[in-house]
């Protein structure tokens, strides 16, 4: 392993030999891409040190902010894809050499990046000659997409240098056409000058090299720059010898979320993608069968999305039933303590271990929380089943994403992820209704019952139907190695975090005083899990899931305080919004969905339309600026709400609400997967999801915490002859029933200025987010074409 950082390589060595159980098989040697001297410092120990080489993987990469130049370049073009090259031809005559020698096929890998796809706009601004002059100029240069810019180049050039035909989804037309292979040949023509500069004579036959695939004889009589797949051609390889290519190249999606290209350069002079999926059509599932799968992920993801909304509309009757407000928060925070905190371990205990069984189990857990809440007798019992089904929650979004990834081509992926996601906005819609309907005609508890056949059917049809590639077999390591990439220590701290929070702050003013030793015991434990936690992540380094290398760049810490503040603030108005209906306006859990509605079905619109825009312009923080604007307005409206609102006025609010939370809350998925390299894609998207949802437990805890402590210090004015623990164990929806008729309206006024509480937090957290912005890249993030990514 060549490395610039000796430490972090022994580490890396460790992890290596602890994961294959075998000792010394690794070595690490110091190299500094930033320096030529060390390249052929490097390159001259692999000739005198090693006998024999196989393959050379080239994976480094640096992505900057700041304009700065290294051996006469700016450093990101120097290190991506000088230096790469570099290294490439200082190595190639021992690489070829042993393939000679030994007979094997050798392999030259560049790991490229998806995002490089996204460049061609500031490609074109170094003109068509003098390119690398154009990277330099530090006037001309946009630092947010020199990264892009650099993988870009590594593309054209490893491509043309191989002399094959890229052909796939992911190519933009431009790089097989006239204007592509006239860039890629200048491109060549420069770099090949900057090489020569360095190490006189490292490639060999340049002159006659300029244009390779201009001399190639293709036996099957094709042309260069086009679609054509190149079949037993002589390629002359410009780093020597001449190899026969035989297939055409091609890209695949990886084991994980995110897209990862790894270019090869073989010695058949074929340029291929270091990926996971296989292409092969065969191997996919199609017709019937897709089918049929397709509509058990779409009901699993349906019961996720469903658990979250449906309990909307129930909590008045569940306060009823079990007598009491104090655990409202623990309804949702259990869930969404389990679901958040254990989001990115799901995703590597789907890459260690057998796919199919991964999900059943997930629905298992999910189906086990679920019979539980259904049965529970107790809200402690309701509380410890949401949990569990969170947990398993957790395991289906993440499997369902996963398994349609193996499902399909890459062309049709797309589509595929589009119906799935629908489920988000059906849940959305049907989840108030359906639960309203159980709480008043049945149960609440049917609102868990539901889930039982529902998931009992994905479950069945997953296992009889439901058969992977080859690529979806899980990654080789031994269990140990398995159990750390988990990082259980990170989870089991995230949830004591939230546990001592949400314990803290419904024990604060309700059942115990603040300054009570319980309550403070539980702040300080919160404060003191919280610095092991933060210790602990830094500690795992990339098996932590939460890695500190991505939350200190920019664009993840923004946009994780982003999701924090918008989604809590979110969650917020769609748990206390149904309490408003049914307390202070006094209607039925089916009457408190109906007017819940639009909030879900403006939010579920805005989700669409907003994916619409971004994809469209590139234009996200615009889009982020205008949502949390807007949120913020409406939640300063439901503060001026009261008995005598009147129909207009919260429909009104509810619509500018929706609008506001729905076109903001996806925007920083969709900055996170356009500018994120990808072999970080899964993790940071995990990261914004636990952010999101973690984010929702915290706010949910605090404004229940202030709801209930505003309504009882108002009550002692508004309602002097009420008692306060009466008032804490009486349902939001038998406030007109359990209290006499001039008891009720100085009830009300208190649950009133309890709830101004909960819309002064939602407009405070919302108002956050909209400054936070102030901090983020309001670029474009991609060239504005229509091909940008909405998650």
């Amino acid at each position: 392993m060549a490395v610039g950082n000796l430490a972090a390589g022994e580490k890396a060595k460790t992890d290596i030999e602890r994961s294959t159980g075998r000792e010394g098989v690794a070595e690490v040697w110091k190299l500094d891409l930033c320096s030529f001297a060390s390249i052929k410092a490097f390159a001259s120990k692999v000739s005198s040190s090693l006998g024999r080489i196989d393959a050379v993987i080239e994976n480094a990469g640096v992505m900057l902010d700041k304009f700065e130049l290294v051996e006469g370049n700016e450093t990101c073009v120097t290190v991506n894809v000088i230096s790469t090259f570099l290294l490439a031809a200082l190595l190639m005559p021992q690489l070829m050499e042993s393939a000679r020698m030994f007979g094997t096929k050798p392999r030259l890998v560049f790991v490229g990046s998806a995002l490089g796809f996204q460049a061609q706009k500031e490609l074109a601004k170094s003109g068509q000659t003098d390119m690398f002059k154009g990277f330099n100029d530090a006037k001309r240069a946009d630092m947010d997409q020199r990264y892009d810019l650099s993988k870009l180049v590594e593309l054209v050039m490893g491509k043309f240098l191989s002399g094959c035909q890229i052909k796939d989804w992911w190519v933009m037309d431009w790089v097989t056409n006239a204007e592509g292979q006239r860039t890629q040949k200048q491109i060549y023509k420069e770099l090949v000058a900057i090489l020569e500069e360095a190490q006189p004579l490292c490639i060999p036959q340049v002159s006659s090299l300029l244009d390779p695939m201009a001399t190639t004889d293709r036996s099957d009589g094709t042309t260069s720059g086009t679609d054509t797949p190149v079949k037993d051609s002589n390629t002359r390889m410009p780093f020597g010898g001449t190899t026969t290519s035989n297939t055409t190249a091609q890209t695949r999606l990886p084991s994980e979320k995110g897209m990862e290209t790894g270019a090869e350069t073989n010695s058949d002079g074929v340029k291929e993608a270091a990926t996971s999926p296989a292409e092969e059509p065969d191997e996919y599932p199609h017709g019937g069968r897709l089918v049929v799968i397709m509509i058990a992920l779409c009901m699993a993801i349906f019961l996720t999305a469903l658990d979250q909304t449906i309990i909307d509309t129930a909590i008045p009757k569940i306060t009823d039933e079990f007598q009491g407000l104090d655990k409202v928060s623990w309804y949702g925070s259990a869930y969404f303590m389990t679901f958040g905190g254990s989001q990115p371990s799901w995703g590597k205990i789907y890459r260690y271990f057998t796919l199919k069984t991964t999900f059943l189990v997930a629905v298992l857990l999910f189906e086990v929380g679920s019979l539980i809440c259904g049965v529970a007798p107790s809200a402690n019992v309701l509380i410890v089943g949401r949990a569990i089904a969170g947990l398993g929650g957790a395991g289906l979004a993440t499997g369902v994403l996963t398994i349609v990834s193996f499902s399909a081509t890459s062309e049709k992926r797309p589509m595929l992820m589009g119906i799935t996601g629908s489920m988000y906005g059906l849940a959305a819609v049907c989840g108030p209704l359906l639960g309203g309907a159980f709480t008043d005609r049945v149960t609440w508890r049917w609102c868990f019952y539901i889930n039982l056949p529902i998931g009992g059917v994905s479950a069945a049809v997953m296992f009889l139907f439901l058969k992977m590639p080859s690529s979806a077999y899980p990654a080789e390591a031994a269990l140990r190695e398995k159990l750390l990439q988990l990082d259980l220590v990170g989870v089991i701290l995230c949830m004591g975090l939230i546990v001592s929070y949400v314990t803290a702050l419904q024990y604060g003013g309700q059942t115990k005083a603040w300054n009570s030793s319980t309550v403070i015991g539980l702040l300080v434990g919160f404060v003191a899990i919280g610095v092991t936690f933060a210790a602990w992540e830094a500690y795992q380094g990339d098996r932590a899931m939460l890695p500190l290398r991505l939350i200190k760049q920019r664009r993840m810490w923004v946009n994780s305080l982003f999701s924090i503040t918008l989604g809590g603030s979110y969650y917020s108005v769609l748990y206390y919004l149904p309490i408003y209906f049914q307390s202070v306006q006094n209607v039925d859990a089916i009457e408190s969905g109906v007017r819940n509605l639009p909030t879900v079905i403006s939010v579920t619109l805005a989700l669409i339309i907003s994916g619409g825009i971004v994809s469209k312009t590139g234009h996200a923080v615009p889009v982020q600026a205008f949502g949390s604007a807007l949120a913020t307005i409406c939640a300063g409206l439901y503060y001026t709400m009261n008995t005598t609102t009147s129909t207009g006025k919260w429909i009104g609010y509810q619509i500018m609400g929706g609008v506001g939370w729905g076109v903001a809350y996806s925007i920083p998925n969709m900055i996170i997967q356009t500018t994120t390299p990808p072999a970080d894609l899964s993790t940071a998207n995990a990261m914004i999801l636990f952010f999101q949802v973690v984010g929702g437990a915290f706010v949910l805890s605090a404004a229940e915490s202030g709801f209930v402590n505003e309504t009882l210090h108002k009550a002692a004015t508004t309602a002097p002859d009420v008692s306060p623990a009466t008032l804490i164990a009486t349902g939001a929806s038998d406030i007109h029933t359990a209290f006499s008729a001039d008891q009720v309206p100085g009830v009300l006024r208190a649950y009133l200025a309890g709830l101004r509480v909960v819309w002064a937090i939602t407009c405070s957290l919302t108002g956050v987010s909209f400054v936070t912005l102030a901090f983020a890249s309001w670029k474009r993030i991609h060239g504005g074409s229509a091909a940008g990514t909405v998650a």
